[in-house]
C-alpha cells in the first residue's frame, strides 16, 4: 500500500487567516457605522429645513382668505370670514400629543390637519406690521409669515 501526501493547512495557518479576515470584517463594521451615521445626520437635517414649511404654508394662504380676527398672543391663533362679524373659520392651535410631543393643527371645521411638531408648546405671536409669528417650531426655528389681510377687518 502506497500512503498519499497529506494536504492541507496546519493549526498556524488557520489562525493567520482568521485573524486577518477578522481584521478586514471589523474595519467593514467601522466603515458602515460611520457611513449609516453620517446618513441618520443628513436626514436629521433634512428634517429640520423643511419643519416650518407646512405651517408657514398654511397661514400665508389663509391669510389670503380671511382675516386675523384676534391680535392675542398665545398656544391658539383664528382667521375669520370678513363679512361674517369675526366668527372664527379657521383656528390654528398647539396641543400635546399622548407620546409627549407638541403639535401645531389646523381645524377648518370639517377636518383637522398637523402641519407642524414642535419642542415646546408653540406660541402664536401676531404683530401690527402683518406678521403672524409661531415660536418653538424647534428649538432655534421661529417661523415668520408676511401677509395682506382681505379689505375688511374684524
Amino acid at each position: 500500500m502506497r500512503l498519499r501526501g497529506q494536504r492541507g493547512h496546519t493549526l498556524i495557518e488557520l489562525m493567520i487567516g482568521i485573524a486577518i479576515t477578522g481584521l478586514v470584517l471589523a474595519a467593514l463594521g467601522s466603515l458602515l457605522y460611520t457611513v449609516s451615521d453620517r446618513f441618520a445626520g443628513w436626514g436629521k437635517r433634512l428634517d429640520t429645513a423643511t419643519d416650518g414649511f407646512a405651517v408657514a404654508s398654511a397661514l400665508q394662504a389663509d391669510s389670503h382668505r380671511y382675516v386675523v380676527c384676534s391680535a392675542t398672543d398665545g398656544p391658539q391663533f383664528s382667521f375669520c370670514l370678513p363679512t361674517a362679524g369675526c366668527v372664527p373659520k379657521v383656528t390654528y392651535s398647539g396641543s400635546l400629543r399622548n407620546d409627549g410631543t407638541w403639535v401645531v393643527t389646523r381645524n377648518d371645521g370639517t377636518r383637522t390637519t398637523l402641519v407642524a411638531t414642535a419642542d415646546a408648546q408653540p406660541a402664536f405671536v401676531v404683530h401690527t406690521a402683518g406678521t403672524i409669528q409661531v415660536n418653538h417650531i424647534r428649538s432655534s426655528l421661529s417661523v415668520t409669515v408676511y401677509y395682506r389681510a382681505p379689505v375688511a377687518t374684524c
